[in-house]
């Protein structure tokens, strides 16, 4: 988790690379933009689709793998850019089908922390992640250094919610959460005493949400399920009990009004929040645009469930039942 900083400033260092990768990468007319991906890339990957869509003007969709490695679905990738995000680009299943995509006609970019790996191979450029190894299993520089990728691919492909300026703020945003270290205990305690947890965000934070939920699980052995502060109004608040906590995740943006709304409606339950207020039980800092509030949110939620899980008795670093490199096929 320190290290994140540091590898965040030198992909930002090394960005003239991932240019070359996305210009030999990209197809002359774009159609639009699919996402292969699993576990957190995959919520990484959710960040992707909102700064990809904003940049390039064109549909961006999360490929659904099975169609292609269980089902054989014939499709037609012509004139789509493929990404393909993997931290060690040696999961099967995604390089099965950015291997399929690419055969389709359409132009493969891997996102992965090795450079050599099969997935690399398959793709017509790579943007290296550069985080080194990573020793535990649950993924946290190279998380970040994914949403960073995205970032940067994105300011590549088009306009973004922020400036080459404020990117280059956020190594000392991600330094900043990393150093608030007593608030997260005093979360951590907070949480203690749940089994279940909804995870609340809204627009570019829905990611953090969805990968706040899988620290919880795979850390703590704690039920977690990340929601959009809209979805969850439209069937899943009925769920939400008194005896299920919520930690919202709030970005200073115009995604923030809908969990205030839906706060006052879960009045009386245990709330733990992460946003760039002062009120807030873990404060992320108020330095960055709405967009890139994701990565001191991501340094805030591994902290959460680091010390959630040492309270638990439990070795965040080896979750019980998984592996670091997931076989799926």
């Amino acid at each position: 988790m320190a290290e994140q900083p540091a590898v965040i400033t030198r992909q930002l260092d090394n960005r003239q690379e991932t240019i070359r990768a996305v210009n030999d990468a990209r197809p002359n007319q774009l159609q639009g933009v699919v996402i292969v991906a699993r576990g957190s890339s995959d919520n990484a990957a959710v960040f992707g689709s909102y700064l990809l869509e904003r940049a390039t003007g064109r549909p961006v969709a999360m490929v659904t793998p099975s169609t292609h490695t269980l089902y054989g679905a014939q499709m037609d990738y012509r004139g789509y850019l493929a990404i393909a995000v993997s931290q060690s680009g040696q999961t099967p299943e995604i390089i099965s089908v950015l291997s399929r995509i690419v055969e389709a006609g359409g132009q493969g970019l891997a996102v992965t922390n090795d450079v050599d790996s099969n997935l690399a191979v398959v793709a017509h450029a790579v943007v290296a992640l550069e985080a080194g190894h990573e020793l535990a299993i649950p993924a946290t520089k190279t998380y970040t250094a994914q949403l960073a990728a995205f970032a940067l691919i994105a300011s590549v492909l088009g306009p973004t919610p922020f400036t080459e300026a404020q990117l280059a703020n956020v190594p000392q945003a991600m330094q900043c959460a990393l150093d608030r270290d007593n608030d997260a205990q005093q979360a951590a305690r907070k949480l203690l005493g749940f089994d279940r947890l909804a995870v609340v965000a809204r627009g570019y934070l829905l990611a953090a949400a969805y990968e706040a939920a899988l620290k919880v699980k795979e850390t703590c052995a704690i039920w977690a399920q990340g929601f959009s502060a809209a979805d969850i109004a439209h069937g899943p608040i009925a769920a939400v009990t008194h005896d299920v906590g919520v930690l919202t995740l709030l970005g200073g943006g115009t995604g923030d009004a809908d969990i205030t709304a839906l706060l006052r409606r879960l009045h009386g339950r245990t709330v733990i929040e992460i946003g760039p207020t002062k009120r807030a039980d873990m404060p992320t800092g108020d330095e960055l645009p709405e967009a890139l509030t994701c990565f001191p949110t991501a340094v805030r939620v591994q902290q959460l469930a680091c010390l959630t899980a040492l309270l638990r008795g439990m070795n965040p670093d080896q979750p019980a039942a998984l592996t670091k490199v997931t076989a799926t096929h």
